[in-house]
């Protein structure tokens, strides 16, 4: 035989043993044992690679045991005897403490029941407990009352729960469902507190669904229901929570409430997208000592069944700071307030739905640098249907509150707050509510109270600028307030309504009562508003006064226009475009205005208001020259106007110590009237001096806005 032909015999001998035996680079194989005994006995011989008792049988605790000792990846399944019928007990298994070991009861699913055919019994004791990394459980069924089912404790990368066929776990356990403690692991698609993800056995079970006491970790896709604490807690940092349904079914026709929905303690979580976290008996969402959190994209109550409310309020913000809620979560219907902030600063409140809350849509209580809203859709919130108020500042300080919708569904249908759409109030100072900038005033209409209302002796200093109240963004139709558009109230003072550019002014339209009211409060400031008309052809008037000033001194109103309010019930009643009523409603100066085609005059004192200063009287005028008589050393402002009004602000002068006046200029319409302010540094300003057709019976010419003294 030649030496080749000896070579290729060896060859052939050889293959079949090359290819039935292991190959000599291949490592060591992963271990698979299968559970066939419900008993709680140890393995015979731990680590020799198999699951035996001494009674040759393969429990539960001797496959940890196994799996713990052969230093390889192990799986655990489970015999066909286990499903739904012989429950193991979990109370005393050995700590999971290898890495790539999977508990794995999926083979076992009940079809039948739709849940787990493998359970683990017991009372007052930890379960499954993992010291390991890249552990698996799925598919078991956790029972027991005062029990918590798995507690990870090292390790990381774990994973409880699977979204795939017979993976989900079920957790009815008394304590924690899941307990994490160590970083980066992941829960999903397990059901907590319902075993049906239809009812609650006994009431409900368990006091947290979900405790993750660490970072970096991953909920998604779990149903979390009926306990009595909180269904997800988290006190860690960088966790993310996505597409779980806390407090509701399966199908979210109904609660099954939690107490606290969700309460983090912890900084740079992540809450969204597509979390459904409704009808539990208390808040939504509780951040506590929780910094640079985000929550966006979620149902926070659910709006489509009647049981969807939260119990308390949709997101509690207490003593946290720079929390980001929004874009795009849905808050409401809860019972609460859509949105409370407390003792917390730095809040970002951007591009949500807070609708049909009991109490306010945003509540904001010693709080201070929130941002309610921002440029563009995205950022803007529409705020309509709660129960009180839209948005209300209590005891807050520097607030920004801009391009909200606050009671126009879609900026134009009604939407309205039961209350009024922003109350700022028990000492709120330092806000602004609008802004000079395109795109910063917010729109408000349809709110059952004010438009904006500003109320108590300790709030001051706040600025509303470039708003629009009481129409929609279309401009079709009113979208009237039920009483004023801006209310200033009980002492309120040193605020801003508007300011002395046209950009900054409000525009304040189709009101139930008036545009403006100051009940009360001293030092307040009217400036460069639209009132009654946005000045562009649209005249709607406030039903009663455009600006009504009542026991109140120190008012400046100036540059405004003041139009076509008045006829609130059909008739002539004379209701006047600026009204000071009061015998304690002294130094309100009334100055550079136009103010034309009111129901009545355009000024009017009331009950010895302005210190009833009589009004000049013009004793000739000309197209280009005004005269007649005033108080001594006052101020004296000339207008033109169709009527008894001052469309056109055109100058001012000086009445000597006789109180002669005499002005030179260019008249813009056929009557001359004006005003008087003073004597000397008084602030009283009179209504219009009787009007005086001039010489030369001009047509009138479109608006002219010239700067007041």
């Amino acid at each position: 035989m030649t030496a080749k032909r000896t070579l290729t015999l060896l060859i052939l001998l050889t293959l079949p043993l090359l290819l039935t035996s292991p190959s000599a680079w291949a490592g060591p194989q992963a271990h698979t044992y299968t559970v066939d005994s419900n008993a709680s006995d140890a393995d015979a011989n731990p680590g020799d690679g198999v699951c035996a008792t001494t009674g040759g049988q393969c429990t539960l605790y001797a496959a940890i045991q196994e799996a713990n000792a052969d230093g390889d990846a192990s799986t655990i399944n489970f015999a066909s005897q286990f499903q739904g019928t012989n429950a193991i007990p979990g109370c005393g298994l050995p700590t999971i403490t290898a890495d790539w070991t999977t508990i794995d009861g999926s083979s076992q699913w009940d079809t039948a029941y739709g849940r787990p055919g493998v359970e683990l019994t017991g009372s007052s004791c930890t379960f499954l407990t993992i010291q390991a990394s890249n552990t698996t459980i799925t598919g078991l069924s956790f029972g027991g009352s005062s029990s918590t089912g798995v507690h990870i404790t090292g390790g990381d990368s774990n994973s409880i729960g699977g979204c795939g066929d017979g993976q989900r776990n079920v957790f009815l356990v008394g304590k924690y469902g899941v307990w994490i403690q160590s970083n980066n692991n992941d829960v999903s698609c397990n059901y907590f507190g319902t075993a049906d993800g239809e009812t609650l056995p006994g009431g409900g079970m368990g006091e947290r669904g979900v405790f993750a006491q660490s970072n970096e970790n991953s909920i998604t896709g779990n149903l979390i229901v009926g306990q009595s604490d909180t269904g997800l807690f988290i006190w860690g940092n960088s966790n993310s929570v996505i597409d779980n349904i806390i407090g509701m079914t399966w199908n979210k026709s109904d609660a099954l409430p939690n107490k606290i929905g969700m309460e983090v303690v912890g900084d740079y979580n992540i809450i969204g997208p597509n979390n459904v976290i409704a009808g539990n008996s208390s808040h939504g969402v509780y951040l506590y000592h929780a910094d640079d959190n985000t929550i966006f994209q979620n149902y926070i109550g659910y709006p489509t069944v009647s049981s969807g409310k939260n119990g308390g309020d949709g997101v509690y913000v207490h003593v946290s700071s720079d929390n980001r809620i929004g874009v795009g979560n849905v808050i409401g219907p809860n019972t609460g307030n859509g949105i409370r902030v407390y003792a917390s600063s730095g809040t970002t409140i951007q591009g949500n739905e807070i609708s049909d809350n009991g109490q306010d849509g945003i509540h904001l209580q010693q709080s201070s640098g929130v941002q309610i809203g921002g440029q563009g859709d995205l950022q803007r919130n529409t705020i309509g249907g709660n129960g009180d108020d839209g948005i209300q500042l209590d005891a807050a300080s520097n607030i920004t509150v801009t391009n909200n919708y606050i009671g126009l569904d879609a900026g134009a249908f009604d939407k309205g707050n039961a209350g009024h759409g922003i109350l700022i109030d028990n000492g709120s100072s330092g806000n602004r509510i609008g802004g000079s900038g395109t795109g910063e005033g917010n729109w408000i209409g349809w709110n059952h109270g004010d438009g904006i209302r500003l109320d108590g002796s300790s709030t001051y200093n706040n600025f509303i600028l470039g708003n629009v109240i009481g129409a929609p963004v279309n401009w079709s139709w009113k979208a009237s307030n039920g009483w004023h558009g801006i209310g200033i109230y009980n002492g309120s003072h040193d605020n801003y309504i508007g300011w002395d550019t046209p950009s900054a002014g409000n525009t304040i339209l189709a009101s139930g009562w008036s545009g403006v009211a100051i009940v009360g409060s001293n030092d307040n400031a009217v400036l460069g508003n639209k009132i009654g008309t946005n000045g562009s052809g649209v005249n709607w008037g406030n039903a009663f006064y455009g600006v009504n000033i009542v026991d109140s001194s120190g008012t400046s109103v100036k540059s405004n226009q003041i139009a076509y309010n008045g006829t609130y019930n059909g008739n002539d009643d004379g209701e006047a475009g600026v009204l000071v009523d009061g015998s304690t409603a002294i130094n309100n100066m009334i100055s550079g205005n136009s103010i034309h085609d009111n129901d009545g005059p355009g000024i009017a004192l009331q009950n010895g208001g302005n210190h009833s200063l009589a009004a000049p009287v013009i004793t000739s005028a000309t197209c280009n020259s005004v005269q007649g008589t005033a108080c001594a050393n006052c101020l004296v402002e000339i207008f033109s106007d169709n009527d008894g009004e001052g469309r056109v602000y055109e100058g001012y002068f000086t009445t000597d110590a006789s109180g002669h006046f005499a002005w030179s200029g260019t008249l813009s319409g056929p009557n001359a009237t004006a005003t008087a302010t003073g004597p000397g540094s008084a602030k009283d300003t009179s209504p219009f001096a009787s009007p005086f057709e001039n010489a030369c019976n001009k047509v009138f010419l479109p608006l002219v806005v010239r700067k007041s003294p």
